[in-house]
């Protein structure tokens, strides 16, 4: 029994600290983190070795805005739809293909702007859409009068969220914690009381 206030007391420490950051230390031990795009208002959880804190806004900000993008879609039913949720063109030039729900390769033209667009939020368990693999090919570049084409470069995926995590009910944890350390306290005390 002399014991019981300490354990108690670990235990409520443990259970009401930031449970939040659980997601982002599992994202942290798996080479992945998450980095909140104050631009584009968007949460992207992408490789950290290869990216190290690069975000979208920062990716295409020396890209002209009819550029292509690659996104892949899990929710939209038709290109329609997913055309209309994003605001945005779709060309016949597959640059950097967008792949619909069936893989069909459709070029993806930003006409609005680099950061004019509406990520939607799919039903799948991605966190919102899911850049995936976007291939840049031989862009020109230019060596004294001619230009050269660069070898091609290629990106692992990126998720994005407009919403972030979802949240963690920490009030309810304590509460039942609480709760359950109150019982157990009222019986060590009951207990104690019958044996006197």
């Amino acid at each position: 029994m002399k014991y019981f206030y300490l354990i108690a007391s670990l235990m409520l420490n443990f259970a009401c600290s930031n449970t939040s950051n659980a997601a982002l230390v599992a994202l942290g031990t798996s080479a992945e983190r998450v980095i909140y795009d104050d631009v584009a208002g968007l949460y992207w959880m992408g490789d950290m070795v290869r990216y190290q804190g690069l975000t979208y806004s920062a990716q295409i900000s020396g890209i002209s805005s009819d550029s292509y993008a690659g996104i892949t879609d899990w929710q939209m039913a038709t290109v329609d739809q997913f055309n209309s949720s994003l605001g945005a063109y779709l060309s016949t030039d597959p640059g950097l293909a967008l792949f619909a729900p069936t893989e069909t390769m459709m070029g993806f033209n930003v006409i609005g702007g680099r950061l004019n667009t509406t990520i939607y939020t799919p039903t799948r368990h991605q966190l919102g859409a899911v850049w995936l693999n976007p291939d840049y090919p031989n862009f020109p570049q230019p060596n004294g009068w001619l230009f050269d084409d660069t070898a091609g470069t290629t990106s692992s995926a990126w998720v994005v969220s407009n919403s972030g995590f979802p949240a963690v009910p920490e009030p309810e944890t304590c509460a039942m914690l609480l709760a359950g350390l109150g019982l157990l306290g009222f019986a060590a005390r009951r207990r104690k009381r019958d044996a006197v």
